[in-house]
């Protein structure tokens, strides 16, 4: 049976078009996003061997200052890796002990010690070491990052981003390219941000897991941001892949279903964070899971609980984690609970006084308080900052009341951002928890 010319070329571009539909389904059904890990993920060998044989060169040599400096760096990652205060501790004194040794050149003790003053929220002194490491090296990519880490915390957007481009422009690195991506997911710019997630990606080097699961996380933070929380999710499952003991991933992965109002999920997922890491940040975070699930009084435990171990740390530590205690207070919500909220905010702007989150908590105490004009000036410098959040913009459609026009504007641009958050993510705008009644 002889085909004709013309249905010849019906049938070819028939097989073109259906093999068209074939690549874009199986791209939408089959691929995988593009934050998968490229590498085959080998069993884990022990790192005590390298702490051990460390351990036994610095009793050998108690003047070992670089073997000190390695493992104070070793330290260091593996309390990042375990959010553990101790370990920051102990590498703090390892990188102290291998400069009062070698003062010149040790750029190594510089870099840890000012990465454990920063994870201490230390910013003035974590940014003059830094400052100080790239006088003796110019553009030093480590300094670099301590540096955007600090910016960022005291929420000026535009100079952590300047930094880590300057850093990316002689270190291009999974590590900059996945943090760049945050600042630029916080500031609104989205196709910037997921075009230096890829490029995170395509950066990575067999071995590094701890990065690479720390990169996913940002990618998930943005992703939840957009309300995209499948995907968040994903990034989140890959991290945990690589980094199965990092607390901070459980954490996120509760945040995820907070904002999904899985509030049960996500307060499992809160317990196991606070199980890797007894952290009262987490116990903080698993209060709030029960008290939006109308369990009162066990709420009530946990926060209270959770409030005076922080209180306890931070007489220990002045620059320690105040904020998670404002968390707690405000959830809390008595009158005296918001005053001393105030009243740590007021210390902690004396170290970032442009802080997007010391904003945010002092705008829900202020809004407790009653003084909601005040709060209203205070949210309208914090989104002159640049900050395109979700939280931001429920915040500010709450303030100006959702009905006016002004309500009506930050509502539009809220469901533009992500239509999936709710204002039941934030503490309430007058007595809460304090004045809650157990659901019957």
């Amino acid at each position: 049976m002889k085909i004709s010319k013309r249905n010849l070329q019906k049938y070819l571009f028939l097989l073109i078009a259906l093999g068209g539909i074939f690549v874009a389904v199986k791209s939408i059904w089959f691929e995988k996003p593009y934050f998968s890990y490229r590498f085959r993920i080998a069993p884990s060998v022990a790192k005590a061997n390298t702490e051990t044989i460390l351990r036994e060169k610095i009793a050998k040599n108690p003047n070992a200052a670089f073997e000190m400096t390695d493992l104070a760096n070793h330290l260091l990652s593996e309390a990042k890796r375990r959010d553990n205060a101790n370990l920051y501790d102990e590498a703090s004194e390892l990188a102290k002990r291998s400069l009062e040794i070698l003062p010149q050149p040790n750029l190594g003790s510089k870099i840890v010690l000012a990465n454990t003053l920063q994870a201490k929220h230390a910013f003035t002194a974590a940014d003059t070491l830094a400052n100080e490491v790239l006088t003796e090296q110019q553009a030093h990519p480590g300094a670099l990052q301590i540096r955007a880490t600090i910016a960022l915390a005291r929420g000026d957007l535009s100079l952590a981003a300047r930094l880590l481009s300057k850093k990316l422009s002689s270190q291009p690195d999974t590590q900059g390219f996945a943090f760049r991506g945050w600042v630029y997911s916080l500031q609104g710019r989205g196709p910037e941000a997921e075009l230096d997630f890829k490029r995170a990606v395509r950066s990575e080097d067999f071995g590094q897991r701890e990065v690479s699961a720390e990169a996913r996380n940002f990618m998930a933070r943005h992703y939840m941001s957009r309300g995209q929380y499948s995907t968040a999710h994903k990034a989140l499952e890959i991290s945990l892949v690589l980094n199965p003991e990092n607390p901070f991933t459980h954490y996120l992965k509760g945040e995820c279903l907070w904002e999904e109002r899985e509030y049960r999920k996500a307060g499992e997922k809160y317990l196991k964070a606070f199980e890797l890491t007894p952290h009262p940040k987490y116990l903080v975070a698993y209060g709030r899971s029960l008290y939006r699930q109308g369990k009162i009084e066990s709420a009530k435990q946990y926060l209270s609980r959770a409030i005076g171990l922080l209180r306890k740390d931070l007489k220990e530590n002045p620059t320690g984690h105040g904020l998670d205690l404002v968390e707690g207070l405000l959830w809390m919500s008595t009158p005296d609970s918001v005053i001393e909220s105030l009243g740590i905010i007021t210390q902690e702007q004396k170290e970032r006084p442009q802080s997007l989150e010391l904003l945010f908590w002092k705008i829900i105490a202020l809004e407790q308080k009653g003084r909601r004009k005040q709060a209203k000036a205070l949210l309208n410098q914090a989104l002159a900052t640049g900050v395109r959040s979700a939280k931001y913009y429920a915040l500010a459609a709450r303030l100006s009341g959702n009905d006016s026009p002004a309500g009506r504007v930050f509502q539009q641009l809220l469901n533009e951002k992500n239509p999936k958050f709710s204002t039941e993510s934030l503490p309430d705008p007058m007595a809460g928890l304090a004045s809650s009644k157990p659901q019957t």
